[in-house]
This record gives C-alpha cells, structure tokens and sequence, in this order.
C-alpha cells in the first residue's frame, strides 16, 4: 500500500505519519508513504501530522496487488506547525549494514535486508534511498598483500619525527576481517610522533552526483593532547586542509575490540581532484597511561544523487522494492532516532535488474557503400564484440539496440557524445555517436528507454580496433593476411570485416589500412 499526503492546497507533507494495522510509514520531502510489505487484509489506513486534522480511510490490501490510498489533510489552526530542529547524525553509533541483494535479476522486485542499527533504543524507523548515478573512486578494506609505502599500494607512509615507521598493516582491530591500518604509538618510550597515511594519487567525485563522501571504520583512544587528523589536499599534498579530529576518546581503552564509523561529508570537493591523509599527531605532553595507536579500516569514498524510496519499522530489517524497470540500481539505508537524529548513512550495495526478453541484442552497424548493410555483433554478456571497420576521421559509429516490445522513446545517449532515435521496425534505437577511441572498450549507455511497459537504461560495450578482421583483440600479420586473401573479392556477410575502409570493396585501401594499425591491440 503507497500514497501521498498533502494538504488542501495540494503541497505534500514530509514527515507525516501513517498507520495501517500497527504498521507505520513517515513520508518524504515529497509527502510519498508505502508500506512493505503488507498482508493481504482489510485495514483502517490514518495520515497525521502536527498542525493538521488528521485522516482515515478503509483500505483493503489484495495478495500481489498495490492499493494506493492518498490523504488530503485540514490545516488545525489550534495547533501551531512546529519548526522542526536540524538531524543529527549521530557518529557514536554504528550504522544499520546492507546486505547485498544480488548481482544480475530477471524479475522487477527483490528484497532489501540490512542488520539493525547498532542502538535500537529511540529509533522510530529506517530510511531507505536509491540511486543510479553511485560512483565509487577508492575503497580500501586494508587486507591487501602490499603494504602502505610499498609500490602496489594506494598510499604512502612516514613519520617526520622519525620515531615511527609509519602506518602498517595490523588484525587487532577491524570491521572486514583479516587488518585494518595502524598508525602505531611507539610506546614504551616517551617519544614523540606523527605518522600519516597519504593516499598516492588523486581520486575525483564528479560534479554532476548530489552529495560526496568519505566513510572508514575507526579505533581510537589515546592521549589526551593526541590527535586523530582525517585531511584533504587538492594541490597535491603541498597544503591541507582538516575534515575531522578524534581527540575526546577516554582512557583507558575499553576491553572490547569494536570499531566506530565515521562519515564526513565531501561534496564541497565535486568536481576537484583531491588526496586524503590520515595523520597521528602524538603531541606535546605525555599522559599515563600511554597512547596505544589509531587503527583504521574500510576506507571508501563515493558519491551518488540519492532519494528516498521507503521507509520501515523500527524491528524491521528489509524492505521489498517493487516494479523496478530494467536499470542498475544501487541503495543504502540509515537508522532515524527521536528528535530527527540519525545513524551515518550505511554502505552501498546494487543490483541490476535486467526483466527478460526487454533488451534483445546490440549490434554495431555500417554501410558498405553498393554492397549493403552488415552489423558486427555486440553481445550483452561474455566479452564485447570488437569492431574492426574504420569509424573515420571523428570515429564514428552507429549502435542499434533490439527489443521485444515497440518503443515509445529512446531517452539520451551517455558514454560518448551523440544521438539516439526510435528505429524504422519501431523495436529498435539506432544510437549515432562520435569519439570512440581506438584501440580501447567503450559502453555505450542509453538512459531513459520506455517500452510501454517501464523505463530502463540499457548498454552495449564495444571494441575498437580498427583492422583486427580476425577479432583477437591484436592487429598482426594475420589479419593482413586476411585481407590480403580476400581482395578483389565482392563484400558479403562472409567477408565484410575485411572491408575495413568501408566503401564496399576490398583492395589494396584495405590492406593499407590494416597494415598501418599492425601492432595495436586491445587491452
């Protein structure tokens, strides 16, 4: 059961609660409830709000269907709206854990399922958001077999006191099993120190996701004048700047192993390449007991536009999405606390939903000048098909994707510069782009395609390499040879690749042509 709440001039009404049989649903920014899942029954369905009168409706739920069931709400006037405070997101409380649903599905609903927050006293429910631009430029769990400062590594180490050797690789705390990172306290001496973890090169959350983050799972407790100093450069490392500062951990340290995670919000730096360190400054004084070091694991910074897609209970650890049309989906869900308080966002997990025979087949197409048309097929699974014909001087290229059903719109094009339009048969979209690189793999992403009975994206990944008529990802004497075979001859299904130049003839322009790209390949 889903629905709207708004009031009577139509604005929706974020925040509102609804009940339906003891089950409860708050709505978003855009006043969209939805319950998931709901047994088959009759209910006695109620929208609320502060400041408003509130509103019910008898509702009957079906097994396998969805009831929708919008509220109007009246303005209370004995009841002020109250002006409700800023969330917290609360960084003491471990965050609930998605669970991951899968990697490929054929169907258009599955199950979300997540492990509860780490506190459960005063949360009143989880959110739940989706997103499809999630990009993901570091994520490092610390098990890797080179260590900081060690070429193959992600990052650099040191420690300008030199009372350290830096940042290592140690299993007595982490969140993914077997290490994490500790920038390790010389003790027992009384030394000073100051060892960093410095990413190597630069990492860039484009501009275009809504929000950025940097999220890691952290043990600290130490001195009381030390510091835990999470920073970020954007010129390289020559100057930096602080994001966080753990500093008010009690000691001594618990007799537990837990780790806490930490998320800092980054997307004030979309758009900017940038670098991130992690820095143990030991300071000036010395404290019994002494400072025991700063593990850190699971580092990862992404960026996404996200939005809500439901809600669920306080006890409930998964929500059903539902009618999804074919596309890659990823989802994160957080903890929400009285008074607006909130876990960190979780991690991220996806799924791409692929309904069967929607997408059908890829074919990269050109004409042969008098001797036809010929397609080089694009297979949607297994290895991309490689496209051995000159896309002349602006490669260009034309992509057909076929589908079962009549299409109503094509959507746009991404992952190369072009145009795409409903094909003749009106069950295909011929995709015209431009800049493919040769000698390299490109997908070719179309957003947006509506077939009456969804919108979804689909995409088809090509190999340019112009003169490999074999098709073994490398242009050698046999593909010459190849050719060389074949000139003089009419072009035909059978022999089409070797018309390279694609004039429809195959001759001495061809041989050229695959000569002059021998020794490139694919990589």
């Amino acid at each position: 059961m889903l629905g709207a709440v708004t009031d009577t001039t139509g604005a929706p009404l974020a925040g509102a609660t609804v009940t339906a049989g003891g089950y409860t649903a708050i709505t978003n920014d855009a006043g969209f409830y939805q319950f998931s899942p709901l047994g088959p029954a009759s209910y006695t369905d109620t929208a609320s709000a502060i400041g408003y009168f509130s509103s019910s409706a008898g509702v009957t739920v079906t097994d396998g269907g969805t009831t929708v069931q919008n509220f109007t709400l009246s303005r209370n006037q004995a009841v002020p709206t109250p002006t409700p405070p800023p969330p917290v997101q609360l960084q003491t409380v471990n965050p609930p854990v998605l669970n991951d649903p899968g990697t490929t599905i054929t169907t258009n609903s599955f199950p979300l399922t997540w492990s509860a927050a780490e506190v459960t006293t005063g949360l009143t429910g989880y959110v739940i958001e989706e997103s499809t631009d999630y990009i993901n430029p570091l994520f490092d769990n610390a098990d890797g077999t080179n260590l900081p400062g060690q070429a193959g590594s992600l990052w650099n180490t040191g420690d300008d006191t030199g009372d350290t050797a830096g940042w290592i690789q140690n299993p007595a705390y982490h969140n993914s099993v077997p290490d994490s990172y500790e920038g390790a306290a010389p003790g027992p001496a009384l030394l000073a120190f100051d060892p960093d973890l410095t990413l190597k090169n630069n990492i860039t959350i484009p501009a275009t996701v809504g929000s950025a983050r940097l999220t890691f799972y952290s043990r600290y407790y130490n001195g009381a004048d030390d510091t835990g100093n999470i920073e970020i450069s954007t010129n390289g490392g020559s100057t930096w700047s602080s994001l966080r500062i753990l500093n008010d951990s009690p000691l001594p340290a618990p007799a537990d192993t837990r780790v806490q995670n930490e998320e800092v919000d980054l997307s004030a730096y979309k758009g900017t390449p940038f670098k991130l360190r992690f820095r143990f400054d030991g300071g000036q004084t010395f404290g019994v007991p002494l400072s025991v070091g700063w593990w850190v694991d699971d580092i990862n910074v992404d960026g996404a536009t996200w939005h809500q897609v439901g809600t669920a209970g306080p006890t409930a650890t998964s929500f059903n999405v539902t009618n999804k049309a074919g596309g890659h989906y990823y989802y994160r869900v957080r903890g929400i606390y009285t008074n607006n308080n909130t876990t960190n966002n979780s991690n991220v997990q996806d799924i791409v939903v692929n309904p069967p025979a929607q997408f059908l087949s890829a074919k990269s197409r050109k004409v042969h000048g008098g001797a036809g048309t010929f397609d080089v097929d694009l297979p949607l699974v297994g290895n991309a098909g490689i496209e051995p014909r000159s896309g002349g001087s602006g490669s260009n290229f034309e992509i057909v994707y076929n589908f079962q059903n009549p299409i109503s719109n094509c959507g746009s094009v991404s992952g190369a510069s072009g145009s795409v339009a409903v094909g003749s048969d009106g069950k295909s979209c011929v995709a015209d782009v431009s800049g493919l690189p040769n000698a390299q793999y490109s997908t070719i992403t179309l957003q947006g395609v509506a077939d009456g009975t969804g919108m979804f994206n689909v995409s088809a990944s090509i190999g340019v390499l112009a003169g490999d008529t074999t098709g073994n990802g490398s242009v050698n004497s046999s593909d010459i040879s190849q050719v060389q075979g074949q000139s003089g001859q009419g072009v035909g299904a059978g022999n089409f690749r070797e018309d390279v130049t694609v004039n429809g003839l195959i001759n001495s322009s061809d041989i050229s042509l695959v000569q002059s790209k021998s020794g490139t390949a694919l990589p």
